[in-house]
């Protein structure tokens, strides 16, 4: 039986489209804390499940039984046509589970960053390795490339799971490669570090990296004060 509805996309769907097709994949808990914050839960399980029955997402459940979002063909239809200013990269045709915990963390940290400062756009590394390859230039993207409404950029690197000594002090290095790029090219960029784990977190402090990158654990984030830490 075919279920398929037509709903009139309203504009807070269309944003959701555009987050989903921005994140890949979303777990549903993080669309009701950024879209329906102000709903019930059952409003945004409802309006979700109708943008699943009218093709504009699909539903993907992990190993875990995780409820995922990710836009369809139509979804991304609607989104290139109202950003056609934008560079929108097409889903991934499968969901690397290896990663998965990785991506969802980066959904979690976007959702919490969307309720402190005022984002104009938020590009995701498979954007930016696009843009990299198409233009043959830097090896290594950053988790995330945020563009403030200030003007100020800010560059994103998420820490989830623990490493050795040795292969943080390579991370580190990386990360300062990634990050210094960006802060020779633009006086109003700066860089953030969220660690999962204490022990990365501290590995990160002994090594006494450019004072312009913050290094925050992703359990303070939400209390993170940003405008005394960069003076925005």
């Amino acid at each position: 039986m075919n279920n398929k509805i037509k709903i009139v996309l309203q504009k807070r769907d269309i944003n959701i489209l555009k987050f989903v097709s921005d994140m890949d994949f979303v777990p549903s808990k993080s669309l009701k804390e950024v879209f329906f914050n102000d709903k019930s839960l059952s409003a945004c399980k409802k309006r979700l499940w109708n943008l699943k029955r009218s093709e504009y997402l699909k539903l993907i459940e992990s190993p875990k039984g995780e409820r995922l979002y990710q836009v369809t063909n139509n979804g991304l239809k609607v989104v290139q046509n109202e950003f056609c200013e934008e560079l929108i990269i097409e889903p991934s045709k499968s969901i690397n589970f290896d990663t998965l915990e990785h991506s969802i963390g980066i959904t979690k940290i976007r959702t919490i960053l969307e309720s402190k400062l005022s984002i104009i756009k938020w590009t995701v590394d498979r954007s930016l390795e696009f843009q990299s390859k198409s233009e043959g230039s830097r090896v290594y993207v950053p988790d995330s490339l945020i563009k403030l409404d200030s003007g100020q950029i800010l560059v994103l690197e998420y820490e989830r799971v623990q490493k050795t000594k040795a292969r943080i002090e390579q991370r580190i290095l990386e990360v300062e490669k990634i990050m210094g790029d960006f802060f020779a090219n633009s006086k109003d960029a700066f860089g953030l570090i969220v660690c999962r784990g204490k022990r990365i977190k501290e590995l990160y402090n002994e090594r006494n990296i450019n004072k312009n990158i913050k290094i925050v654990l992703l359990s303070e984030l939400a209390c993170f004060k940003f405008n005394e830490a960069y003076e925005w």
